[in-house]
């Protein structure tokens, strides 16, 4: 492939950039070697590597080690001398080494050391096509006999996997099958894989609450996959292991036929009806039904054993003891540790569990299977049935503490009103739509949102539809209580083997809109807040494990009333160099312009970040920052005739939240952390659904606070001319 025009301006960038996007020679030789060109099966045995794997793990940390002593050493000779220099080594070991091993302690060393920090890693869609294709029947890829040759790299041209047939694809109105096929497009997603590979290069790195995060973070994407499966018709999603069973057992498993491939060699299906342990595997299956009973053990007890005696998992405290773990923390660790964690020595069979499950279902595709790489193992249905078995070790160890009484409120109350004839209304939380050309990234909400909702107009209600300024002049936006959603269909012109492919995918937009919280101070002096946002489906309102974490900042609010506002663009959920919608048309041209327009996606986050951030600012491409949920992705697809939500924001005392400022970025703090320093926020991530509430139930406690506030809305799923975007 051909990319020097669209590659970084400087040299050292270049070069690392072109080392993950163009396979290098010793890489071609073994994608020739060992491709299938629909003649013969290949004769050596295939060159794998996963991240799940400990001991490949730990080979691949070495290598980001060994790249960052390399940039190190040549550092006094300039930054971009020292890329160049990593670019050398990356050359000579990839000739030694597994080249997908290699690759992956080359992005280990982009995402985490200094220098490896000022080259971007290219997109998923450019640096690896062959993972984003389709694997459902419905979807669309172009004959690749139209396909146009980047490259004469094969002497018979052809495609490494499967393409499916052209049929008539799934449309936002018809009624989809009650199959896991009805969310393909969700789990094949491209960007949404991305996010998950990414976000694990930059937890291998090792970092604050590390252990918290792990559970966190998978937890919301349970959260989210269950909204998608009830929009579908579909229960939420079920546990691989029952561990209500005195003796948990391994359900059947789905079977998935992924359609893609790596390096010349096919990710191979997984049948159905599979069982996790086959016959012969008695012995490993009773090994694992002892260590599991262990683990049971060790949450029921609240402790676990270590090098340097049993530490015991506590929930944890507001404001946290420095060098101490929490019980979800510390879980975590254990079930996912990483080399650079710091952790306790966890020296136990049980460790790297999450991993180990990853390798087993792995094992049942005969070694090259999706389970084996965080950028497609969300492709299958069975990478959510393992996460669920994992949260619910978690959720059994948060149900053996107390409920949740701590509430941190701030002495900022929500503004609660009742109507003419007595009645609550809820416009103390505020839902707007707003047209993306009228408001600059920069405008702040804050002001304009005092401007429409504050001052005299504070304690009425708003109606819906187009709000003006007190002058009559009309606003940028409009009160709703139903955002839009639409799937549309877009043709990439990707480089699947080597050649310019048209692939079809589905990728989901939603309405620009954001969210105003009318609140009143009633302290003569200004007072530090966090704002927390959630949503939830209707149906699992009181269900804390279901609510997806929309945003989470702090803010300074003024004596008196107040208005605070919050745009979509801004949240702390997204990756802020973000795609729109419209960004996404570039993207329906050629490869070279693809790239070519890759670096115009930053964008600063409107909001400000959370904390101070040097690497936060125009141009900043980090790997390490380009971590977050997509942006496009940050609403479920809801449903044609609109699937009830609630929005939830809760106030926290910012004075208790705040965490003194470090080096981070302003990107996804709620889902990646800090790159280096503290988490930033005092509190247990996903604070007040972290643990489990008492008699009242959830949302009757909740309503019943004066720092919160709830708002019934709903999604809805339009054909894609009937949204603006």
């Amino acid at each position: 492939m051909n990319t020097p025009a669209a590659a970084p301006a400087d040299s050292g960038r270049r070069a690392l950039w072109n080392a993950l996007l163009t396979p290098t020679p010793a890489k071609l030789a073994i994608f020739k070697a060992n491709r299938t060109f629909g003649l013969t099966a290949p004769e050596a045995p295939p060159v794998t590597f996963s991240p799940f794997d400990p001991d490949q793990l730990r080979q691949a940390v070495a290598v980001s080690e060994t790249f960052g002593r390399v940039a190190d050493d040549a550092q006094t000779a300039g930054t971009d001398a020292a890329l160049q220099a990593v670019r050398a080594e990356y050359d000579r070991l990839i000739q030694v080494r597994n080249p997908e091993l290699v690759e992956y302690g080359l992005k280990l060393f982009m995402a985490h050391h200094p220098v490896g920090r000022t080259a971007p890693i290219p997109p998923l869609l450019l640096r690896e096509a062959e993972l984003v294709v389709p694997s459902r029947a419905e979807a669309v890829v172009l004959p690749v006999a139209a396909a146009r040759t980047l490259t004469n790299v094969f002497a018979a041209p052809a495609v490494a996997f499967r393409l499916p047939a052209v049929t008539t694809p799934l449309t936002a109105f018809s009624a989809p099958p009650a199959t896991e096929a009805a969310l393909n497009w969700f789990r094949e997603e491209p960007f949404l894989n991305e996010h998950h590979g990414h976000w694990h290069l930059v937890y291998d790195g090792g970092k604050d609450r590390q252990g918290e995060q792990f559970v966190y973070m998978h937890r919301q994407m349970i959260a989210r996959y269950d909204a998608e499966r009830r929009a579908v018709g579909l229960p939420p999603v079920k546990a691989l292991c029952d561990l209500s069973a005195e003796v948990p057992a391994f359900d059947q498993m789905e079977g998935y036929e992924p359609n893609i491939g790596r390096n010349g060699q096919d990710y191979l299906d997984r049948a159905d009806g599979l069982a996790f342990f086959a016959p012969e595997d008695t012995a490993l299956e009773q090994d694992w039904q002892r260590q599991l009973r262990r683990l049971r053990e060790y949450i029921r007890q609240r402790v676990l054993p270590t090098s340097q005696g049993p530490i015991p998992l506590r929930p944890r405290q507001t404001p946290h003891p420095a060098g101490q773990w929490g019980g979800v923390d510390l879980l975590g660790a254990f079930l996912e540790p990483t080399i650079s964690l710091g952790a306790p020595d966890l020296t136990d069979f049980m460790t790297w569990y999450h991993g180990w499950g990853h390798m087993e279902i792995d094992k049942k595709s005969g070694g090259r299977s999706v389970m084996g790489n965080p950028e497609t193992s969300m492709r299958d249905v069975i990478f959510w049935r393992w996460h669920k078995h994992i949260d619910e070790l978690a959720q059994n160890l948060e149900k053996q503490f107390d409920s949740r009484t701590d509430w941190h409120q701030p002495r900022v109350r929500l503004t609660k009103y009742v109507d003419a004839a007595g009645a609550p209304h809820t416009d103390a939380l505020i839902l707007c739509t707003y047209a993306a050309a009228e408001l600059p990234a920069a405008a702040d909400l804050t002001a304009l949102g005092t401007a429409l909702f504050g001052g005299a107009r504070h304690d009425q209600p708003v109606p819906a539809g187009p709000v003006s300024y007190p002058d009559g002049a009309p606003s940028p936006f409009s009160v709703t209580d139903t955002l839009h959603t639409t799937l549309r269909k877009r043709t990439f012109n990707l480089p699947v083997a080597g050649q310019e492919t048209p692939v079809e995918l589905e990728l989901l937009s939603h309405d620009r809109f954001c969210y105003f919280v009318r609140v009143h101070n009633e302290q003569p002096m200004a007072q530090a807040v966090t704002v927390r946002a959630f949503l939830v489906p209707e149906a699992d309102a009181d269900d804390r494990t279901r609510w997806i974490e929309l945003d989470k900042y702090y803010v300074t609010v003024p004596p008196g009333p107040a208005v605070i506002g919050r745009r979509d663009d801004a949240v702390t959920v997204i990756r802020q160099e973000y795609l729109a919608a419209s960004d996404l048309d570039v993207f329906e041209g050629s490869v070279e312009d693809q790239v070519r327009e890759l670096f115009e996606w930053h964008r600063p986050n409107a909001g400000g970040p959370v904390i101070d951030n040097e690497d936060a600012h125009d141009g900043d491409f980090s790997a390490y920052c380009s971590c977050g949920w997509p942006y496009h992705l940050l609403l479920p697809r809801g449903t044609p005739e609109g699937m009830p939500f609630r929005l939830l924001v809760i106030l926290t005392d910012g004075d208790v939240d705040l965490v003194p400022a470090g080096q981070g970025c302003a990107d996804s703090l709620s889902f990646c952390g800090a790159s280096n320093g503290a988490y930033p926020d005092r509190q247990p991530m996903g604070y007040p659904f972290d643990l489990p509430f008492g008699s009242a139930g959830l949302t009757a406690t909740l309503l019943g606070l004066p720092n919160v506030a709830m708002h019934s809305f709903t999604i809805q799923t339009v054909a894609p001319n009937d949204l603006a975007i």
